[in-house]
């Protein structure tokens, strides 16, 4: 209470001093002043005012209810309450009987609001406000509807959608901003709410067919976005006409006709595109576009002659419906024109030969037949093609002159025509006669016959008939009559020995011209012979003597005379004189094994042909022996043994072939006989044990096969060595490792090694694995406890090799290493913002357990046990405003060591919010104004002070006390004065500054005072001063509008400063 005091005295003090300087009185007069004035501040009394709201937080448009109780030590206050809203003032406000005052708000904007209640005394109490209260109006939701003003509506047509928004309850107010209109994600346009929160948008572009609509409300200040419900829309096919006309209207072939097409639209839907078809009747003609007019032309010069009913239909498009019309056309035949040709003028008799036709007519191509004729005698008739041509080919017609005609039947396009005659002239064929003979040479006394041929000379053609006088140079030896194939033939014995001249000369005919042949040399030979061929041994055996014995017989009379030549195929052996008896013979030792077809070849002599006679000789492959030895024996199981085997035979001669290395029945390989004789093989397969081994000689064509004798091969089991490594040397506890134990065989053995291997530590065999193919076994485990052991690995052997055991492999196990993240949330955090710091322990090993701590230099956040998932969360809202480096130590499980991570966390400065109000204002020049300054946040113990401001001048600074700080002035000067508070902010606590209070001055008129005993009422004009010489002087102040105060009110101003310093000292 003893602020108001302050305020008042202040206040006062400014009218005393404002007295004393223009009009000072006697001390008497000023005494009794001051006792006056301290009689009336004995009478006020101190109030408190206190604000609610009804709702909060409430939304934009609700109706808030702000109550203010006004309350004082003596008595229910009365007078007025203004609410304010910020420097805003919501209204004013009577108290009741109780001392409360409502005041119904709805008109808040979405946002926090700092509403105060300012209590204006009627009475004997002092003014009071009440401490801000922070209202929070949050956006009004909003219900959008749509709707359209006609459903369907034609395409090209305007179709109207207008959308309604409104406010739901709680919220009310009439929203403002946009709506867009859209289909599915593509917006159609956007439009402004009018006041009556309703949006209109219009659109001709919708295409035909059912629409999607919605409407987006895009939200304001005061009130949230909404989608309305989906309505249809349909918009339908404008409908459509066609018009045809045909040009000419009737035509003749092979006039071009023009078909053309106009559609038009019935409605809104602007001018048609897309295609018309073109028919005759239901046949297909072709299709045209729709030109900018909407109009489509087909011309065509393909229809035939008659009666035609030409088709235009429209197929529509998006915004149009289909539609058809006809148009009659009669088209007229045209006129034809056929002309003839002879591929072959003049030709001969057998020749073909090629007449062509070809009909012409204007327009399209004619079709239909051609008769070709020889004068009146029809010959063909022949379609015409494509191109408007036929072709006979004629190959009968007879030697002379010839009348070839061609007559066009015509079609339903054309009429008949025919071509002028060809005059075809045929000329006889020429001919060409072959003569041959039936065999030649030809034997003395033996007869021989001569063929001749006579055939048609290209590009003639048929049999020539006649006859045929066959020569023997000039001489004639005979005649022959050819018969159906054209062939006469002639047979003599009368021909002497040596060469001959033989022709052939045909006579002709009536269509074959007459010819020769060429000239046949034919040789009349001396006699023959016959050989006979035998061998001394067969079959021989290689390397013995063979003799072969020839004998050469005279086919006629005497015995041949001369030598024969005896072969081996084509391989000359020797030669032999015939004896006397026509006999001789030939021996050799040289024939190689196998089948030999040996021949004698005579020569012949003077008088006697050449003979030959043959024999198949077979020669016999000499005997063999093989031996077989071993380069180790006994030996181990993998190594290499060198087997060698030794053909021989009493035959001279070198041996080839292969030789067959046998296990028993088992082949071990095949290889070649050297020129020594000699075959080698190296083997390392033997298995274990005892093995009958031989080799088998497969002979060649000289010598024949032998097997050697057993060889008893003995392979014993090779050693091995085993070496043993870890697949991880140091490893982690709880890690798999993998023993890898390698088996290898020892020089000289080899091969693959299998069975298994024991691994054990100590004498603990921790388990067993199989070798594989390449004599590998792995163990892995995971259960080795943290420490040093000794791991040794066991092989057993199997059949083929024997066991062995590893070195000893000293395997150390140590504990896994973690991996601790940090994170915190929030982050960035607000001061005393509570902070979870999320800690997450991570590992190759599993999920990590025990605990963890958290630490900012030497000082405990806390501490936290981490969850099945490996985190654990430590809350804190500790931390200064700063950035602070936290450790997150993690202190180890069975598994895995101890370890820490690290985050960097800023904490900010908690975010205020400062208001300023005015205790009164307007206020009177040189009155004290008090401002209070009040600092808000989410956070309580805001500290420091607050600077106020007049524009850029301070007025002073003061500290801030719950929240609140206050600043009286009496130093304001007349006029207007944009107050502001600026709060400088703590270290915990972010600095602001307060909205502009626009604070009004207003001057006061001061007058001397009548006389102390004179009321108000009966003193003298506030215009009028006082009498002059008057000894009672004092002040009387008066308004600058002229209207009289209290007297006692301007006395109290004199003697404010005392009463306060005297109540001031009573406390």
């Amino acid at each position: 209470m003893s602020k108001w005091w302050l305020y008042a005295g202040i206040a006062l003090l400014s009218l005393v001093v404002g007295c004393v300087g223009e009009n000072a009185s006697p001390n008497a007069e000023r005494a009794a002043n001051v006792g006056r004035v301290a009689s009336a501040l004995e009478d006020l009394v101190a109030t408190t005012t206190s604000l609610t709201s009804s709702v909060n937080p409430s939304a934009f448009g609700q109706a808030t209810t702000l109550t203010a109780s006004v309350t004082s030590a003596n008595g229910t206050p009365d007078g007025t309450v203004t609410f304010s809203d910020g420097a805003a003032t919501l209204g004013t406000v009577a108290l009741d009987v109780t001392g409360t005052a409502t005041l119904a708000v709805s008109s808040l904007g979405a946002g926090t609001h700092a509403l105060t209640a300012a209590y204006a005394p009627g009475g004997a109490f002092l003014p009071s406000t009440s401490d801000p209260v922070s209202h929070m109006v949050s956006k009004a939701s909003t219900m959008t509807m749509l709707a359209t003003a006609a459903s369907p509506t034609a395409i090209g047509a305007t179709a109207t959608f207008t959308a309604t928004v409104t406010a739901v309850a709680p919220g009310g107010g009439i929203p403002t901003g946009t709506v867009t209109f859209r289909e599915g994600p593509t917006s159609l346009g956007t439009a402004s709410l009018d006041p009556s929160g309703t949006a209109t948008f219009s659109t001709k572009a919708l295409s035909v067919g059912s629409h999607s609509l919605v409407a987006d409300y895009g939200a304001d200040a005061n009130f949230v976005a909404s989608t309305s419900a989906a309505i249809a829309h349909v918009v339908s096919q404008d409908a459509s006409s066609v018009a045809v006309t045909i040009t000419p209207n009737p035509s003749t072939l092979p006039a071009q006709v023009t078909v053309i097409a106009v559609v038009s639209s019935a409605g809104t839907g602007g001018v048609p595109t897309g295609t018309v078809t073109f028919k005759d009747g239901t046949t297909f003609l072709g299709t045209g576009s729709l030109d900018v007019t909407g109009t489509a032309t087909y011309s065509t010069s393909a229809l035939s002659p008659g009666a035609h009913t030409i088709f235009a239909e429209y197929g529509g498009d998006a915004k149009h419906t289909a539609a058809s019309s006809s148009q009659s056309l009669s088209v007229l035949a045209g006129v034809s024109t056929t002309t003839s040709a002879s591929m072959t003028n003049p030709s001969v008799f057998g020749q073909s030969v090629t007449f062509t036709a070809k009909v012409a007519g204007a327009g399209v191509t004619p079709t239909g037949n051609v008769s070709f004729f020889d004068g009146t005698n029809l010959l063909s008739t022949r379609p015409l093609d494509a191109s408007g041509q036929a072709s006979f080919s004629a190959s009968a017609l007879s030697v002379g002159a010839h009348a070839i005609g061609v007559v066009y039947a015509g079609d339903a396009n054309f009429a008949t025509s025919s071509a002028a005659a060809i005059s075809q002239q045929v000329n006889a064929a020429a001919t060409t006669t072959v003569v041959s003979a039936s065999n030649n040479p030809s034997i003395v006394g033996v007869g021989v016959t001569f063929r001749a041929t006579v055939s048609a000379s290209a590009p003639g053609a048929g049999l020539p008939t006649g006859t045929v006088t066959f020569k023997d140079g000039t001489d004639t030896i005979g005649t022959g009559t050819l018969d159906a194939s054209g062939q006469a033939s002639l047979a003599i014995t009368t021909l002497a020995p040596g060469s001959h001249s033989i022709t052939a000369v045909y006579g002709a005919d009536g269509n074959f011209a007459a010819s020769t042949s060429a000239a046949l040399a034919h040789t009349v030979n001396q006699d023959g012979v016959s050989a006979s061929l035998a061998s001394s041994l067969n079959p021989s055996t290689f390397g013995s003597s063979v003799t072969f014995s020839a004998k050469v017989s005279a086919s006629g009379s005497g015995i041949p005379t001369g030598t024969v030549t005896f072969k081996d195929g084509d391989t000359i052996l020797g030669t032999a004189t015939i004896d006397a008896t026509g006999a001789t013979s030939f021996s050799t030792t040289a024939l190689t094994g196998g089948t030999h077809t040996i021949t004698a070849v005579y020569g012949g002599d003077a008088t006697h042909g050449t003979g030959t006679a043959s024999v198949s000789q077979i020669v016999k492959a000499a005997t063999t022996t093989t031996a077989l030895t071993s380069s180790a024996n006994p030996s181990v199981f993998g190594q290499p043994t060198k087997l060698s085997a030794s053909v021989t035979s009493t035959v001279t001669g070198t041996r080839t072939g292969n030789v067959t290395f046998m296990d028993g029945t088992t082949v071990l390989g095949t290889t070649a006989l050297d020129v020594s004789g000699v075959a080698t093989l190296t083997s390392s397969t033997l298995v274990v044990g005892t093995h009958p081994l031989s080799a088998v000689y497969a002979g060649d064509s000289n010598f024949a096969m032998s097997t050697s004798s057993a060889l008893s091969q003995t392979v014993d089991r090779a050693k091995t060595t085993t070496v043993l490594a870890s697949s991880s040397n140091p490893s982690l506890v709880d890690a798999s490792v993998t023993f890898t134990a390698t088996v290898a065989a020892k020089a000289p053995g080899a091969g693959t090694r299998t069975g298994t291997v024991a691994f054990k530590e100590g004498a603990t065999t921790l388990g067993t694995a199989s070798l594989d193919v390449s004599g590998v076994a792995t163990f892995a485990t995971s259960a080795l406890a943290s420490g040093n052991h000794a791991i040794a690995a066991e092989y057993v052997g199997d059949g083929h090799f024997e066991g062995s055991a590893s070195n000893t492999l000293a395997q150390v196990v140590n504990t896994a290493a973690p991996t601790i993240a940090v994170t915190s949330t929030p982050s960035p955090s607000m001061f005393t913002q509570s902070v979870t710091f999320t800690i997450m322990v991570t590992g190759a090993r599993g999920v990590p357990s025990g605990t963890v701590a958290l630490e900012e230099e030497e000082a405990s956040l806390g501490t936290g046990t981490l969850d099945p998932s490996g985190v654990a969360t430590i809350k804190s809202s500790k931390l200064a405003v700063g950035t602070h480096t936290l450790t997150a130590s993690y202190r180890g499980d069975a598994v895995y060591a101890t370890g820490s991570g690290s985050l960097t966390h800023v904490v900010q400065k908690a975010v205020t919010t400062t208001t300023i109000a005015s205790a009164a204002n307007p206020s009177k020049l040189g009155a004290t104004v008090t401002f209070t300054a009040t600092v808000l946040s989410n956070i309580a113990g805001a500290s420091g002070s607050i600077e106020f401001f007049d524009g850029t001048v301070s007025l002073g600074s003061a500290p801030l006390a719950d929240g609140s700080a206050a600043l009286s002035t009496s130093a304001l000067a007349e006029g207007g004065h944009a107050i502001k508070a600026t709060y400088a902010g703590t270290e915990s606590f972010a600095g602001s500054s307060s909205a502009v209070v626009n604070q009004v001055v207003e001057a006061d008129v001061v007058a001397p005072i009548g006389d102390p005993g004179t009321s108000p009422e009966g003193g003298a004009s506030p215009t009028t001063p006082a009498a002059s010489g008057d000894s009672g002087g004092g002040c009387q102040t008066t308004s600058r509008t002229g209207s009289a105060s209290s007297a006692a009110v301007f006395v109290m101003g004199a003697l404010g400063v005392l009463v306060l310093a005297r109540r001031r000292r009573r406390t």
